[in-house]
Order: structure tokens, then C-alpha cells, then sequence
């Protein structure tokens, strides 16, 4: 494929496990697909990006379009999620669409172009109450009519558009990471000490009774006991 060549990586179609086990299925499926809905959809998975790019070819309305899901971070207020999104599509076109996927969310909600939610984040939130959860990014464009390839064709517009969405937009996406912990400015909150106040008292290893014993015999005959050993000898005896 083009995009594969311009990369200089191998571009693979993204299969399911199910899809891999059988792949007839998986074409009777999209001819089925076909000839009820008029479309032809596939997704492509580029080593290291932070997003598949999924793809719908409409031949009944005539236009095609790349998409691709990305999580939301899962800190922060909700336009300060939306801000973390747009932040990395400076190169994106303006013809992008976003749509933000709430917790608990049945109905899909509105697609805004990114052009507006560079400067109103809020138009995207539906629900201020509920967290975003995923974004979908959408590029669309007009399917080519020509048979073959070549300008004007249905198969280069097709390669056009998923060459121009992955180097705009997935090209630059990168996953949110949750930041690493730092030190709470008053110190730990969990009541525990981490340093330590005066002192510790001396560690004291009591003596066997043997030790002492023989101790105790060594300077009984030398004729020097002290008084601390006699306590020992009495209270260990």
C-alpha cells in the first residue's frame, strides 16, 4: 500500500481474532455489507501510532471517511481534556470533526469541527456531570468517480484521504499518561513519619546467664567483682 511505502513500515489491515481465524467470513461479511448498506469498511493499524485508522467508503452518498479512537485522560476538568486533544492537532484541517464519548452516554453526541473547539472546548461537552471518555476524530471527503486509478479516481481518492488523516492528525496523537506521584508539600498524608525526631535509645543485647557465669568465675578469682555482675549472678541463679 502507499501509505506503507511513504512510512517505509508494514501497514496491516487491523483483524479481530475471529477475523483472522476465518477470513472467508470476514469477506462474505463485507460483500453482505455491501449490498445492503452500499459501503465498504476496513481498519489499518501503523506500528507505534496511538490510534487505528478506521475506514468507510459510502458509494451510495459518494464521499469517504477516515476515523480514528483515542482515550481521554483520566484527570483534569472536561475542557482541559478537550484542550489536551486540540493541543495536538495544530496540523490537523479544519474539516476535522471531533466527537467525545461521555460515561454512561446512549446516544452519540455533536460533532464539532476542531477549527471551533480550539477556542470552544465546551461545544463538544453535552453532559458537564458525566467524564469524557474517548474522542472519535473524523475526516471526510468526496469519493472519486473514475474507474482504475489515477486523479479523479475512486481508488486514489480513497489512499488520498488515509495518507493526508494519518500524517495530520494520527501522525501527532499520543496517548495520555497518568504523571508520575509527587511529594505532598506538608509532608506525607497518611500520617506516617518519614523522618526521625532526637534520638534513638541505645540498644541493649542481654547476656546470657552462661556469659555472665563465666565471667563472674574469671574475676571471682582475680578478685575483682563488681557489684553489677553480683546483681547478674543473683538474679539469674
Amino acid at each position: 500500500m502507499r501509505l506503507s511505502r511513504r512510512l517505509g513500515v508494514e501497514v496491516r489491515p487491523a483483524l479481530t481474532r475471529a477475523e483472522l481465524r476465518d477470513l472467508n467470513a470476514r469477506t462474505h461479511a463485507a460483500a453482505a455489507t455491501l449490498a445492503k448498506e452500499g459501503t465498504l469498511r476496513g481498519q489499518l493499524r501503523v506500528p507505534h501510532a496511538a490510534a487505528d485508522i478506521s475506514i468507510v467508503a459510502d458509494l451510495r452518498a459518494g464521499h469517504v471517511r477516515c476515523s480514528a479512537d483515542i482515550d481521554a485522560p483520566k484527570q483534569g476538568r472536561q475542557q482541559t481534556r478537550v484542550r489536551w486533544l486540540t493541543r495536538q492537532l495544530n496540523s490537523a484541517p479544519n474539516e476535522l470533526h471531533i466527537e467525545a464519548t461521555f460515561a454512561y452516554q446512549r446516544a452519540p453526541g455533536p460533532s464539532v469541527p476542531v477549527s471551533d473547539l480550539r477556542d470552544k472546548p465546551v461545544l463538544v461537552i453535552i453532559d458537564k456531570s458525566k467524564e469524557i471518555k474517548l474522542f472519535t476524530l473524523t475526516l471526510a471527503t468526496r469519493a472519486g468517480s473514475k474507474r482504475g486509478a489515477g486523479r479523479g479516481s475512486f481508488t486514489d481518492s480513497v489512499l488520498d484521504l488515509v495518507e493526508q488523516f494519518y500524517t495530520t492528525v494520527v501522525q501527532g496523537l499520543k496517548p495520555w499518561t497518568e504523571p508520575a506521584p509527587t511529594p505532598h508539600p506538608d509532608g506525607p498524608t497518611n500520617g506516617a513519619s518519614n523522618h526521625i525526631a532526637g534520638e534513638l535509645p541505645a540498644q541493649i543485647t542481654p547476656r546470657s546467664r552462661a556469659s555472665v557465669t563465666d565471667e563472674g568465675s574469671a574475676k571471682t578469682g582475680s578478685g575483682a567483682v563488681d557489684d553489677d555482675e553480683r546483681e547478674l549472678e543473683v538474679e539469674g541463679s
